[in-house]
C-alpha cells in the first residue's frame, strides 16, 4: 500500500498556495473583529488561562509611571468652542488652566522626566493662560497631547502642538484590541504608548500593511492587551498636590518618570477582563506591552503559524468519506476528520501560542476559514450527510 497515496504534485501545489492565502487572511483578520462586546472574550483565551494558574497579578514595574489626576481640579471658563464662534457654550467645566500652567512651568524646570502625555482635551479657550501654557508645552520634548475627535476641534493655539491618541477599539462598549497606529483617522496619530516608546527609546515607527516596523522589529499593529499591573502598582497624585510642591520635592518626584495627566475616576473603560479600568492604567499596560515584545513578530511563530497552514490546507485536499492516511487514526488527530473542529482547535492554538510564544492572538478567525474551505472544497460530501439527515431523497 503506498502511504504517500494521498500526496501528489497537484496536492503539494494547493496546500502551498491555500498556506500564503492563510496567512494572508490571518494577517488581515487580526487588524478586526467579527464578535462585538462581550462576545469578544472568547478570543482572549491566554490570559484568562494564565490567571486561572497565576497566585497574584503580576506588577511589571509600575514605579516607572507617575499617574497626575485631574479630577478635582477644575476651573469654568465662559467662552466658544475652539475658534468656532456660533458654537458658544457658558459655563464650561474645564481642568484647572492655572494649575497646567503651573505643572508645565516645573516640568521646563527639571525636565528629568521620560516623557509627559498629556491625555486633557483643549477644546475650549482660556484667554487669560492659553498663551503662556502653549508656550510652556511647546517647550517640553517627549510630550504630546490628546487629539481627542480630531486636530480641527481643538481650540486653534492647541493645534500645533505634538498630538497622539488613545487608539483603544471598543466594539459593542467593550475594550478588545490597542491600535499602535489608527487607521481609521484621517491624520493617522500615533497611540500614546507607541510614541513614549519611540521618544523614550529613539527608534522609528513604520506602518505597513500586514504589520509595522518598530526599529529593528516587525510588529502586529493591532493586539489584545495583557493587565500587567494594576491602578494600586502606579503612583497617583493630583494635580493640585504635585504643583504645591518646590522645585526640589517635584523634580524628585518626576524624575525619571512616565507621567500621565488625566482623569483617572471618569476616564474608564470597560474590558474582556470583565472590570472597567481607567485610562492611565490602560496606557501604561500598553506600554508595557512593548516593553515586553508583546507585538513582536518572531521567525519561531511565522514557522509554526506556516507549519499549521500547510497542515491544515492538506486537510482540506483530502476527500470527505473516503480513506484517509492510517495518521489519523489517532485518537486525538482522528477528530481534525471533521472540519466543525477546526474552530476549537484553533483556539486552542491561540492559547499555545500566548504561552509559547508571547503573542496574544486571536487564530480563531484562522480556524474559520480552514472549515469554511473545508466546506467549499467538500460540498458534495456535506451536502449528503444533510440530505441523510433531514430524510431527503
Amino acid at each position: 500500500m503506498n502511504r504517500f497515496r494521498f500526496l501528489n504534485q497537484k496536492v503539494v501545489l494547493l496546500c502551498v498556495l491555500n498556506t500564503i492565502v492563510g496567512l494572508l487572511v490571518f494577517f488581515l483578520l487580526q487588524k478586526n473583529h467579527i464578535l462585538p462586546g462581550d462576545n469578544s472574550t472568547v478570543f482572549h483565551l491566554g490570559p484568562k488561562v494564565k490567571a486561572w494558574f497565576a497566585s497574584e497579578k503580576p506588577a511589571l514595574d509600575g514605579a516607572r509611571f507617575l499617574i497626575i489626576d485631574t479630577s478635582k481640579d477644575y476651573m469654568v471658563v465662559d467662552n466658544a468652542r475652539g475658534d468656532l464662534s456660533e458654537d458658544i457654550t457658558n459655563g464650561v467645566a474645564v481642568v484647572h488652566r492655572g494649575l497646567l500652567l503651573r505643572f508645565m512651568d516645573l516640568l521646563n524646570k527639571t525636565k528629568d522626566y521620560n516623557y509627559v502625555m498629556c491625555n486633557i482635551l483643549f477644546d475650549y479657550a482660556s484667554p487669560k493662560y492659553d498663551r503662556e501654557l502653549v508656550h510652556e508645552m511647546s517647550s517640553l520634548p517627549r510630550f504630546s497631547i490628546s487629539s481627542g475627535l480630531g486636530k480641527e476641534m481643538l481650540h486653534a493655539p492647541y493645534r500645533d502642538l505634538p498630538m497622539a491618541d488613545a487608539s483603544v477599539y471598543m466594539p459593542g462598549g467593550t475594550m478588545t484590541k490597542y491600535r499602535l497606529y489608527d487607521l481609521y483617522k484621517q491624520d493617522t496619530l500615533r497611540s500614546f504608548p507607541l510614541d513614549m516608546y519611540t521618544a523614550i527609546h529613539e527608534t522609528r515607527f513604520k506602518h505597513g500593511m500586514f504589520y509595522s516596523s518598530l526599529g529593528a522589529k516587525k510588529v502586529f499593529n493591532d493586539f489584545q492587551l495583557e493587565k500587567f499591573i494594576d491602578r494600586d502598582h502606579i503612583q497617583t497624585l493630583s494635580l493640585g498636590e504635585i504643583c504645591s510642591l518646590d522645585v526640589t520635592s517635584f523634580k524628585a518626584a518626576t524624575k525619571n518618570k512616565i507621567i500621565i495627566i488625566d482623569n483617572i475616576e471618569a476616564n474608564l473603560k470597560k474590558t474582556i477582563y470583565g472590570d472597567a479600568i481607567s485610562m492611565p492604567v490602560i496606557t501604561a499596560n500598553a506600554y508595557l506591552a512593548l516593553i515586553k515584545g508583546d507585538t513582536v513578530i518572531t521567525w519561531y511563530f511565522i514557522t509554526f503559524l506556516t507549519l499549521c497552514c500547510l497542515f491544515f490546507s492538506y486537510l482540506i485536499s483530502l476527500p470527505q468519506g473516503r480513506l484517509y492516511p492510517t495518521i489519523f487514526d489517532k485518537p486525538v488527530i482522528g477528530i481534525l476528520r471533521g472540519g466543525i473542529w477546526y474552530i476549537p482547535f484553533f483556539a486552542l492554538l491561540s492559547v499555545f501560542v500566548y504561552f509559547v510564544f508571547g503573542n496574544n492572538l486571536n487564530l480563531t478567525y484562522l480556524g474559520g476559514f480552514f472549515y469554511m474551505e473545508n466546506l467549499f472544497f467538500n460540498w458534495k460530501y456535506h451536502w449528503k450527510r444533510v440530505k441523510r439527515k433531514m430524510n431527503f431523497n
